[in-house]
């Protein structure tokens, strides 16, 4: 059984085929055709994950590192996007209704540096800040 990336065994018999039927050039242009098949199925499977906006880390990586700074009730609506050497993350944060707009807006800086410096690849995180209300758990 055929295991493997070299090509498998039948389509190296294309070459004596070909000078057979007197088509000598037939092995490298099929040759061509498979190389070109192949190189157009790795830019698309590498590709695919970043045009549908799949999730480069796992919220568990980030929600520990974001609950971790004071200020921070708690997190939620972890996501991120892009590459694994261009992350881009976005989340919402709880905190007490009563931390003014100046203290919140350090916060988002906090949690931008912690996570730029602790997840490799991260390049971008928007932070949206949400007061926690009364009796309301997430």
């Amino acid at each position: 059984m055929w295991r493997g990336r070299e090509p498998p065994p039948h389509f190296c018999s294309v070459g004596p085929v070909g000078v057979r039927l007197g088509l000598p050039w037939l092995h490298s242009a099929l040759g061509l055709v498979v190389a070109g098949l192949y190189s157009a199925w790795e830019i698309i499977k590498n590709s695919a994950e970043v045009l549908c906006d799949a999730a480069v880390l796992e919220p568990q990586a980030i929600e520990p590192l974001v609950n971790g700074i004071p200020g921070v009730v708690d997190c939620h609506q972890v996501r991120s996007r892009g590459r694994a050497d261009a992350v881009y993350v976005a989340l919402h944060v709880l905190v007490d209704p009563s931390m003014t707009v100046e203290a919140a807006h350090a916060l988002s800086h906090m949690v931008e540096g912690r996570l730029k410096g602790h997840l490799p690849g991260v390049v971008d995180v928007l932070v949206h800040v949400e007061p926690i209300a009364d009796g309301v758990e997430r």
